[in-house]
C-alpha cells in the first residue's frame, strides 16, 4: 500500500498570478519532450486513462504525482470516466464542452502510444 511516489516529470501547476481574478485556480506549463517521454514510461496499456493529482507539498509548493489507485475486488469501479462537474451542472462550461472534445481528438493521434 506505500507505493513510491512518481512525480510527473514535464507537467508544472503554476499558482494564480497575485491580481488574477478569482476564478482563475492556476495555470498549467507543459515541456513537450519530457513530459511525452515521461508519460511513455508511465502509460499502461491496460488502463484507459493516465491520471494525475496536483497536491501540495510540505514545502507549500503544489506538485503533480501520478494516480495509481486502482479499486480492489468489492469497491465500486466508477465508469472509468474522469470527473466532469459540467455535466451535473449544466453550467456554460457545457456548451463549449464540443471545441475541448474536438480539440482533445486533434491531439490523440499526434501521441505515437
Amino acid at each position: 500500500m506505500n507505493e513510491e511516489k512518481k512525480f510527473v516529470e514535464g507537467l508544472y501547476y503554476n499558482e494564480p498570478r497575485e491580481r488574477s481574478p478569482e476564478w482563475i485556480l492556476g495555470s498549467i506549463s507543459i515541456e513537450p519532450k519530457r513530459f511525452t517521454d515521461w508519460m511513455r514510461a508511465n502509460y499502461d496499456p491496460n488502463e484507459k486513462y493516465l491520471k494525475i493529482d496536483f497536491k501540495m507539498g510540505k514545502s507549500g509548493k503544489p506538485y503533480a504525482e501520478l494516480n495509481t489507485w486502482k479499486p480492489t475486488q468489492g469497491q465500486g469501479q466508477g465508469n472509468g470516466q474522469p470527473h466532469n462537474p459540467s455535466q451535473q451542472s449544466g453550467s456554460s462550461f457545457q456548451e463549449s464542452k464540443g471545441t475541448i472534445n474536438s480539440t482533445q481528438n486533434e491531439f490523440e493521434s499526434d501521441i505515437p502510444f
